[in-house]
């Protein structure tokens, strides 16, 4: 580091022609360096408000995500977890087909989601590649917060899981979308529930949770269980390819018939054995700390 009793006093180089620390405020958000924890980022410093769920310490309090509810203990059933980052907090990385917008996107929980624009693309995983289950006796959760940004005349896709592969009679598959109406649906196959009101406030972030037990499909919006439905014990989910934000079909820009989403998608997560109502819950109330890391 520079010495303050060397002979360059030039000034800027960290001290000043006396040797004093020079008062800087480098970031330019009217704290200097004195005072400011990180000066080279104009959203941290003692006078911004805490972020809960991020790495940061945003006030420069010297604490981290004070004030915020506690996160909820990562279940040893979370077998993958996209938390709108190109690193996976759980299991393998999806392929973004297209363009999917993530850094520098604010989330429920931190600093980033995915955000789709209606057309530019999704994000795509082999579901035997990503560790997900498939086949008869499918006992699995999806869990996410989404953030509805514009209105469509087809239906919006959140999850389309085993809905395509090439040559591969992709059926039964599941998906979970927001239809035209404003409500949001849950099909397994044919089977299918649908709550019974429109989603309250889009544009705010809602917490969806899809579960697909053995002989029983339930759907939870935000701290709701809002339809329970009995399906065949029997069903057979195939070893085909897990979407969010489409019904990707090997092509983009998308179209309406490919059901794109619009809007943002945060902490996509996945639980195999599914999420009992407590669990739900216990999610739902950890809001913006989300799940421990």
């Amino acid at each position: 580091g520079e010495q303050c009793d060397d002979t360059n006093t030039i000034p800027g180089d960290g001290c000043s022609a006396t040797c004093q620390i020079e008062v800087v405020d480098a970031d330019i958000d009217g704290y200097n360096n004195l005072v400011d924890c990180n000066d080279n980022n104009a959203n941290i410093n003692p006078g911004a408000s805490e972020v809960c769920g991020d790495i940061d310490d945003n006030n420069c309090n010297g604490a981290l995500n004070e004030g915020c509810p506690a996160c909820f203990p990562k279940p040893a059933s979370l077998v993958a977890w996209w938390d709108g980052t190109s690193t996976p907090v759980v299991g393998t990385a999806p392929t973004i087909q297209g363009s999917v917008a993530s850094t520098g996107v604010p989330g429920k929980v931190g600093t980033s989601a995915f955000e789709f624009t209606g057309s530019g693309g999704a994000l795509t995983s082999p579901i035997s590649t990503a560790g997900l289950p498939y086949g008869t006796g499918v006992d699995l959760s999806f869990a996410a917060w989404i953030k509805l940004a514009g209105s469509s005349v087809s239906n919006q896709r959140i999850l389309s899981y085993a809905a395509w592969k090439p040559s591969v009679a992709c059926s039964p598959s599941i998906v979970l979308s927001y239809t035209p109406e404003g409500k949001i649906q849950f099909f397994v196959g044919s089977s299918g529930l649908q709550s019974p009101v429109v989603l309250s406030n889009p544009p705010n972030w809602h917490f969806v949770t899809a579960t697909l037990s053995v002989g029983q499909m339930k759907l939870y919006i935000d701290n709701n269980l809002v339809q329970v439905k009995n399906i065949d014990v029997a069903v057979n989910i195939p070893n085909c390819l897990n979407v969010i934000g489409s019904f990707y079909q090997g092509v983009i820009p998308l179209t309406s018939s490919h059901e794109p989403f619009i809007g943002k998608i945060d902490e996509a997560q996945y639980y195999s054995p599914a999420l009992s109502d407590a669990d739900v819950t216990a999610l739902f109330n950890a809001g913006t700390s989300g799940v421990c890391r």
